[in-house]
């Protein structure tokens, strides 16, 4: 439990990264459902801490979702691979 203390957004950051990596992998829809259960708790918890305004963040995944699948935003190839770079990148 001390550990999580060092990582980016406690285990949450951790997990998210994890179940975003499987997701990306497998494209399974018990995959898609870890992935939504990580980020709903991870924006609980931030909620806790500074409000519920940090729920946006679900409302903005949720919008990028509904977007995909009216094919409005399409997502190129590169994106999962881009993924591995930005994050890094950002915690920089």
């Amino acid at each position: 439990a001390a550990a999580a203390g060092v990582v980016d957004h406690l285990g949450f950051g951790v997990a998210l990264v994890l179940a975003a990596w499987w997701y990306w992998r497998r494209k399974t829809r018990g995959a898609a459902l870890v992935l939504a259960a990580v980020l709903a708790a991870q924006t609980a918890f931030i909620a806790l801490l500074i409000g519920w305004p940090a729920l946006g963040a679900l409302a903005a995944v949720a919008a990028v979702l509904a977007a995909r699948r009216l094919h409005a935003l399409p997502v190129p190839p590169a994106a999962g691979p881009l993924f591995y770079a930005f994050y890094p990148a950002h915690l920089t």
